[in-house]
């Protein structure tokens, strides 16, 4: 497994605020509308992306469990992905499916910058040998780091 960290001198909510606006978010009803009319599902999944054609699946104020022992921390456990992207590997190899979607941990530093950890899904996938699935997967890891990219950007105007 290849971990990769990256960090940034925005501040944390700055960050959070920029990463969140720039990527979509899932709408279960999509989910449901599937087996019902696959090609409207598939629009609907299709109008959630946005930066990189990533979507926010759920999200996990981790830090804030810290004030259950009287400390202070912000971090924030993302997981992120696109059922459409996740369906072009998993129809190679359904065992992709425990890797996608993929998580994202923010987190604020000491000195007020940002880290952001996450394992590369190549990686991840890479285990199943299927070089279909791999190639997406690496796809994936490029799309993590231009929204890493996108919202550094986007946060420094």
């Amino acid at each position: 497994m290849s971990h990769a960290t990256v960090v940034v001198a925005i501040e944390f909510e700055r960050f959070i605020s920029t990463f969140e606006s720039l990527l979509g978010k899932y709408d279960p009803r999509a989910g449901a509308q599937i087996r019902e009319d696959p090609q409207a599902a598939d629009r609907m999944l299709q109008a959630m992306e946005g930066e990189q054609n990533l979507m926010i699946f759920w999200r996990l104020n981790h830090g804030g469990l810290f004030s259950m022992i009287g400390q202070s921390c912000n971090a924030m456990r993302y997981t992120i992905g696109n059922p459409r992207i996740a369906l072009q590997m998993t129809r190679h190899d359904v065992r992709a499916a425990l890797y996608v979607p993929f998580n994202i941990l923010v987190i604020e530093n000491d000195d007020g910058s940002v880290r952001v950890e996450y394992d590369l899904p190549s990686s991840l996938l890479g285990q199943f040998g299927n070089t279909d699935v791999l190639q997406i997967a690496t796809l994936l890891d490029q799309k993590i780091r231009g929204l890493l990219d996108a919202t550094t950007r986007v946060a420094n105007l």
